[in-house]
């Protein structure tokens, strides 16, 4: 049996999209828990309707404590063989589970690994039994790059005994970056399918895709956590650690530029941080554009922050015009 655990948290336009696409997978053998995190919508009527449609659905209502919070408590619950999440903003394709059943069970793999899909037509249908076996240095590699398997906890099936000591660390965003990397050290064979089957939905009402927060700095507790780790079990790797933060601190950079965030603090340690590993980061594998915006930032943050300020303005004056 396979526990699906789907935090819910204020999504009642996407949330019946998203149970349809578990109730009606191929493969029917699960255990479906919906975890409504102190929702303030519709979200708790609609997972009410569902669990009397539905006798395989379990239903958590709790105060909101985060995403964390919310996978925690369905994984306390759970008890299937394996388990996978799914972010309630999303949904995934018909035969998902079924495939990364087939790639668990196939290759005896303690983690599978399917893609994501951005836009509907993506969707690879059909099991494919193409799948690639990975070690636990090479897909840590594949997640501190961001190259084929992301640090996301959804789009994956786990062994559920992964799970007998790893939780989420409760009340942190960047949730995913500090477990993923321990539940693929847990493992000794991790299995790929290059195929799209879970759909991301860009929302931009989520915590990581909203404009700027001092939440967001979560990611260095959490970072800096990962490159001790990766810097004492796989040195050779640590460079990528450092480039991924790098990456972040610009990102955050940028973010800062679209909304009326100046909290000069944060802005100087990212700024401190890019300056300090850019030249390590030239020779990443980011993109030429993100590498020339830490330049810019380095030889000046204001300048930096101020050309994008111009340019979203333009951006959203354009589009104004165009509605």
């Amino acid at each position: 049996m396979v526990s699906v655990i789907i935090p819910i948290y204020n999504v009642e336009k996407y949330l019946v999209e998203c149970i349809e696409s578990v109730i009606n997978q191929t493969f029917s053998d699960l255990e479906i828990i919906l975890v409504n995190d102190g929702s303030t919508d519709n979200c708790r009527e609609i997972c009410e309707n569902y669990k009397r449609k539905d006798s395989r659905i379990k239903i958590i209502h709790k105060s909101n404590g985060g995403l964390s919070s919310a996978r925690n408590a369905g994984i306390d619950i759970a008890s299937g063989d394996y388990y996978t999440f799914i972010d309630s903003d999303d949904y995934i394709m018909s035969d998902m589970i079924e495939q990364l059943v087939y790639v668990s069970q196939s290759t005896d793999a303690d983690i599978s690994i399917c893609c994501k899909a951005n836009h509907k037509d993506e969707f690879d249908k059909g099991i494919n039994k193409d799948i690639e076996i990975l070690t636990k240095e090479e897909t840590l590699r594949c997640i501190l790059t961001e190259k084929k398997i992301l640090t996301s906890a959804w789009g994956k099936l786990y062994k559920s005994d992964l799970f007998n000591v790893i939780r989420y660390p409760d009340g942190k965003i960047y949730e995913d970056l500090g477990t993923t990397y321990k539940l693929v050290e847990l493992s000794e064979k991790i299995a790929f399918v290059n195929v799209k089957k879970y759909y991301y939905r860009t929302n931009n009402e989520s915590i990581t895709k909203s404009s700027f927060s001092n939440r967001q700095m979560d990611y260095y507790i959490i970072a800096e956590e990962l490159q001790k780790f990766v810097k004492q079990k796989y040195p050779q790797y640590f460079k990528y650690a450092i480039y991924h933060s790098v990456r972040i601190s610009i990102s955050f950079m940028r973010k800062i530029s679209e909304c009326e965030f100046e909290n000069k603090e944060t802005i100087n340690f990212l700024v401190s941080n890019i300056r300090t590993n850019i030249l390590k980061y030239l020779f990443s594998e980011y993109s030429i554009f993100s590498k020339l915006y830490g330049v810019l930032i380095c030889i000046n943050p204001v300048t930096a922050l101020s050309l994008f300020r111009n340019k979203n303005k333009k951006i959203k004056e354009c589009n104004d015009e165009n509605k």
